[in-house]
């Protein structure tokens, strides 16, 4: 039997739904946080679970998949909520 040697590259599979990353700001507007408004990264930051450093990474480059999904559960939110092409 061959083994299976993973590399950090193969963290995730490719999303069927065909986005490689997803916005953050509508996540932030369904959560209430306003994306232009004082502290706005702090905030996500401390309800998303996450760095403030994280959240800016997130709003210049999006969130994979399995990101966008824990954040938005996180928020008590389902993403299919958030994002209306969500699979």
């Amino acid at each position: 039997m061959a083994a299976v040697q993973l590399s950090l590259l193969d963290e995730e599979p490719p999303d069927p739904s065909g986005v490689d990353r997803w916005p953050l700001e509508p996540l932030l507007v369904a959560d209430g946080i306003d994306p232009d408004g004082a502290a706005w990264a702090a905030k996500a930051a401390l309800r998303f679970g996450v760095t403030r450093r994280t959240v800016h990474r997130w709003r210049h480059t999006g969130h994979s998949t399995a990101a966008a999904d824990t954040a938005a559960i996180r928020a008590g939110l389902h993403p299919a909520i958030v994002w209306s092409h969500w699979t």
